[in-house]
């Protein structure tokens, strides 16, 4: 399920980009749970407890502009794993909103293509396209899908896998070996024993990263800068 907010103070446009987002979704088989917000001050309070994979954000709201809401999400609430779909009838914002790493930035009116070829990036760009894992456990041979693991964790030559339910898993194997393995941007070893999926990641705080599950993984001091860095060429990265 894609976690998905609309924010505009324009119920009509709502409505508009809803309908064309479940159309999409309907077309290419995606499953979208999206949340309206008539205004940014909603979205705010909310973004605070609920983490979304998608938002698109109107520029010119009432009582406070998209682009600042934009800026909280990425410095105050420190989340760089939802993607920010500006939507505006003004060009001239688009350089002013790139400071909060806007996936991209979709002019008023909207042209239905426009949108779906936003959708269709992003998609691609979140990692949703199914692609498996696949490890040996047991004398049994497994899979998991990408997007549904959280980290993996490693002590001596046993790796344990947690995924976002909640279960776990081992099987014998090096961070090494599963980095190689597992081939995409999504992922970063931070820590010697840690691999961590981005998608996850909340916040960055001191040397520790916090997961959506409230998870506390340890980053090494000498990589803080590389995975901050990660996150931001994950962010740009289309």
């Amino acid at each position: 399920m894609i976690r998905i907010a609309i924010c505009d103070d324009n119920i009509d446009i709502i409505k508009q980009l809803k309908d064309i987002i479940l159309n999409y979704g309907k077309t290419n088989g995606y499953q979208f749970n999206i949340k309206t917000f008539n205004s940014g001050q909603e979205l705010e309070k909310n973004m605070k407890n609920e983490i979304f994979d998608i938002i698109f954000l109107d520029v010119e709201l009432d009582g406070i502009l998209g682009i600042d809401i934009g800026k909280k999400l990425r410095d105050d609430i420190n989340n760089y794993s939802t993607k920010i779909i500006y939507v505006s009838s003004h060009q001239h914002y688009a350089i002013s909103a790139y400071d909060s790493m806007p996936t991209d930035f979709i002019s008023k009116p909207f042209k239905i293509e426009k949108v779906e070829k936003s959708i269709s990036n992003v998609l691609k760009l979140l990692n949703f396209i199914k692609k498996d894992f696949i490890y040996n456990s047991n004398g049994k041979t497994n899979k998991v899908l990408l997007n549904d693991i959280v980290y993996f964790e490693s002590y001596r030559n046993v790796v344990k896998i947690v995924t976002i339910d909640g279960k776990e898993d081992k099987f014998y194997s090096t961070l090494k070996q599963v980095m190689n393995n597992i081939n995409s941007k999504t992922f970063i070893q931070q820590h010697k024993s840690f691999i961590v999926n981005i998608e996850y990641i909340t916040k960055i705080e001191k040397n520790t990263i916090i997961l959506v599950n409230n998870q506390e993984i340890p980053i090494s001091r000498d990589k803080i800068k590389y995975v901050k860095q990660m996150i931001l060429n994950y962010e740009r990265y289309l």
